[in-house]
């Protein structure tokens, strides 16, 4: 369809058409008449012309508008590019309208534009009396369709003027070129001026300019560099670029250690209080101070005196209720026997003297007293310089006897001596054999080792004093809105939208202002001091449960770090405070959620709740906070480097660390996440086939392998894991409980589970072997029982049968067998005469020189008399001397 338009004017509106078909006579008779709009038939030679009004000889209304009838002569066809001279051939009224011409022509145009014109004769142009001159032609196209991938729609005839545009210089990025480049633009638009002094106002201007462009820029780039993961150099971008991949960023752990206190007389506080305070600080060695720091600020060393000795701090964690002459090195009581040891795995001992201020784990997990058991003497020399630093175990008392069973003084009922029996945690079981006494050139050497009390857990960072003042939340008269239905936070509302109500209110009291919500200034203070600390759950910390072993009190747990030495206090304007507590992020966190943030990327900023996801902070509240710094490696001190504690009691005489700290991890670099978060995914954190529970339980602690099989029980499925723990431990009530809580996360919905011990299937070997003729029988056959064994051998090595060598499915190839055989000094020939499982006789791998085991199955031999179901081993030795 194609409307008329004879004027030379391009306008964007129809006003002309609707004047010509509402202007009449005083009888209502129109006085001029026009051309509306053309249609082209189908066929593409029929032309249906449509008029304002009603055409002169109309079938329809016998009253049409003024103007002779119009024929074939009256109708001229203009333009065309291939086909040319297109000629009317006839024109009658239509039968069913009044204001339509049909007009056929004797063939079809081609796609460009041609322009139908009303003429009054073939030698006068002008239109027909009573047609609007402006009305009296139209353009359009005998082709009905148009190209599929452009609008049909016309094109705008009057574009806005392109200007001139200067030539920029996309290479200019900071102050010096942007300088330039306006100076060089300036050289061509005003020729005539040369001024160069910096305090010309023209000059001055350009300086802004460039300086406003360099920061722009700046700020393009960075946008741009951090919006993606690989290229992102700021903590707090790549920190939420991983969150949505769920990998949490951790910013490091602080470092723990046993710090043990000596005294030259008891310390035993009156009231409530304790001798050592939690949060007690101990600082590593500072040349030519003593081993009391004075708490006072304006007596202890300065920040340079720290500086200049690159002093770290520590902080106890609990209280110590009292310090103790007699803690101070506690022998043990070896029951007149010369030469003891207590050998690995060990779990009891027995002190020489009453110690009845020693207390167990008898009241509530973790109340127990931690000893360290220490090596003072060298058992070969009987010098306290060629003492083992390694040999020294922290151990948290379980029991403490005193009293035999009629409540009299424990005592040796031999000779009356004085004694005392403790037992710890079997997690703090002696790892390595511990030398009580020694005979070192025909003389007797006792307390080689023995255990030192006043010991308690401490832990790297240090606490500012006071309270750090955060400021106020920007007053109320500082809201900006925002329309309903808009993002919370006003960091997402554009600017064209803030402040909508001020600007309704400046306009005609009938304009209305816009729905909006009033949102406060986004409030995001920053801490003074760097780093933050960062620890997990432990002692003196929420959501601590308590540990009834030393070695729990020191297992660190990355993932669960996070600035729990900060708090942080709202001082409301009605007087009122109120906590707040550091969360990783607020995402579900709900609108009342008191938590916030801490995104360090050089400066540690806090991040409150924008009132959706956390509570967002009340406008005129005053925040504060105290906090702790010191993290990460650093706080990985060797042992012995504390030595001063920040109490002036001349009664400690000494401190120290007997062990070194361990556990301080530096935040995780930007490199490693770039690395690392776009795989996190690909870690499975659910289970929903057999394999997947697998899997997972090998991910808990202390297990090796696993495996899972699912039965009907009657109304469910359950799946049962089976798990081989390190060492072949057996599944205990406690273990299994701890390790159905952990596998709860990653259960289907649906299905029940059981943990198990694994399926163990006892072996019979039966080894024959010759000893070459110049060693000893004897000899080997000793060497070959402690290479065939499942105990872990005094040099640290493993025995072939021990646990840890099979797990699920694993079989055992008799080559390994005769390789550790042949591997024996003196052995010359070696013969496996029986290998199968245990009374089964159809089993016999010799043939095959392996023997198998099923997917839920775990080989085993212990070669214990006690248990011969649980394996036996018989080794036949011939020959040799």
């Amino acid at each position: 369809m194609a409307v008329a338009t004879g004027s030379a004017y391009h306008c964007g509106s129809s006003d002309r058409r609707d004047a010509v078909r509402a202007a009449v006579d005083g009888a209502g008779k129109p006085l001029l008449n026009g051309i509306d709009f053309l249609e082209v038939s189908a066929d593409e030679k029929t032309i249906a012309l449509t008029f304002l009004h009603n055409l002169p000889g109309s079938l329809v209304d016998p009253t049409p508008a003024a103007g002779p009838p119009l024929g074939p002569v009256n109708l001229v066809i203009d333009g065309g590019v291939r086909i040319r001279n297109v000629q009317v051939v006839t024109a009658v009224p239509d039968a069913s309208a009044a204001n339509v011409l049909v007009v056929t022509v004797d063939g079809p145009g081609d796609f460009s534009t041609y322009t139908l014109r009303l003429v009054t004769s073939a030698d006068d142009s002008e239109p027909p009396r009573g047609f609007d001159p402006q009305l009296a032609s139209v353009g359009f196209s005998f082709r009905l369709g148009c190209l599929k991938d452009f609008d049909c729609g016309p094109t705008d005839p009057c574009p806005p003027e392109v200007l001139a545009e200067p030539e920029i210089n996309y290479l200019a990025k900071d102050y010096a070129s942007f300088r330039q480049l306006l100076l060089d633009r300036m050289s061509l638009t005003i020729p005539g001026w040369q001024e160069t002094n910096p305090a010309d106002l023209g000059i001055t201007l350009v300086e802004m300019l460039a300086y406003e462009a360099d920061r722009l820029s700046y700020r393009q780039d960075a946008v741009a560099t951090e919006a993606y993961l690989a290229t992102a150099r700021k903590r707090v971008s790549v920190r939420r670029h991983a969150r949505l991949v769920d990998y949490a960023m951790h910013d490091g752990l602080n470092a723990r250690t046993w710090v043990r206190f000596v005294v030259q007389a008891d310390v035993i506080p009156a009231g409530p209080a304790v001798a050592v305070p939690a949060k007690t600080r101990l600082v590593t060695r500072l040349p030519g101070r003593a081993p009391n720091l004075p708490a006072d600020p304006s007596q202890a060393p300065t920040e340079d005196e720290f500086a200049a000795a690159s002093a770290a701090f520590f902080e106890t964690m609990v209280d110590l209720k009292a310090l103790r002459l007699s803690h101070n090195r506690l022998p043990f009581y070896t029951w007149g026997e010369t030469e003891c040891c207590l050998p690995t795995g060990t779990t009891r001992a027995t002190l020489l003297g009453t110690f009845d201020t020693l207390k167990g784990n008898d009241t509530a997990p973790g109340a127990g007293d931690v000893l360290i058991l220490a090596e003072e003497l060298d058992p070969a020399t009987g010098d306290s310089a060629g003492a083992d630093p390694a040999h020294r175990r922290p151990v948290r008392l379980q029991s403490v006897v005193t009293l035999d069973r009629d409540g009299k003084t424990l005592t040796d009922p031999l000779n009356g001596t004085p004694i005392t029996e403790i037992t710890w945690h079997p997690d703090d079981a002696l790892p390595f054999p511990l030398c009580i006494s020694a005979n070192v050139n025909d003389a007797l050497v006792s307390d080689v080792s023995v255990a030192w009390g006043n010991v308690v857990l401490a832990d790297h960072g240090r606490s500012l004093d006071g309270e750090e003042d955060l400021g106020v939340v920007p007053d109320p008269s500082l809201v900006r809105s925002q329309p309903r239905g808009l993002a919370a936070d006003p960091t997402t509302v554009p600017a064209s939208v803030l402040n909508a109500e001020a600007a309704a209110a400046s306009l005609d009291a009938t304009v209305e202002a816009p729905d909006t919500l009033p949102v406060p200034p986004r409030y995001r203070p920053s801490l003074s001091q760097l780093p933050l600390t960062q620890s997990d759950p432990g002692p003196g910390l929420d959501g601590w449960p308590g540990s009834t072993s030393a070695a729990g009190d020191t297992t660190r747990k990355l993932a669960a770090a996070s600035p729990r030495w900060l708090s942080v206090t709202e001082h409301l304007p009605d007087g009122s405070t109120q906590p707040w507590s550091p969360a990783r992020d607020l995402l579900e966190s709900p609108p009342e959620d008191l938590r916030f943030v801490v995104e360090d990327d050089g400066t540690a900023f806090l991040r409150f709740g924008n009132g959706r996801n956390g509570s967002r902070p009340a406008s005129g509240s005053r925040f504060t906070a105290s906090y702790r710094v010191g993290n990460g490696l650093a706080g990985n001190v060797a042992a012995g480097a504390l030595a001063h504690v920040a109490i002036d009691d001349h009664r400690i005489v000494g401190v120290s660390n007997p062990l070194p700290a361990l556990g301080g991890v530096d935040p995780e670099s930007i490199e490693h996440v770039t690395r690392s978060a776009p795989f996190a995914f690909l870690t499975e954190q659910r289970a929903v086939t057999l394999a997947d529970y697998a899997e997972v339980a090998r991910r808990h602690p202390g297990v090796q392998r696993g495996a899972a099989a699912a039965r009907w029980t009657g109304s469910w499925s359950t799946v049962f894991v089976s798990v081989d723990r390190d060492c072949g431990c057996e599944v205990t009530p406690a273990f299994r409980a701890d390790i159905l809580a952990f596998l709860e996360t990653f259960r289907m919905a649906g299905q029940d589970l059981d943990v198990t011990n694994p399926q163990r299937v006892a072996l019979e070997i039966e080894m024959h072997v010759c000893v070459d003729p110049s060693y000893f029988r004897s000899h080997v056959e000793s060497a070959l029982k402690r290479v065939f064994n499942s105990q872990v051998q005094p040099d640290g090595r493993k025995g072939v049968f021990h646990p840890d060598n099979f797990t699920f499915g694993q079989p055992l190839e008799l080559s390994t067998l005769y390789a550790a055989a042949q591997n024996v000094e003196g052995v010359s020939t070696v013969r496996i005469t029986v290998a199968r499982r245990l009374d089964q006789p159809a089993t016999d791998g010799v043939a095959a020189g392996l023997l198998t085991a099923a997917p839920s199955e775990v080989l085993q031999l212990d070669n214990d008399p006690n248990f011969p179901d649980r394996g036996v081993f018989r080794l036949n030795v011939d020959g040799g001397r």
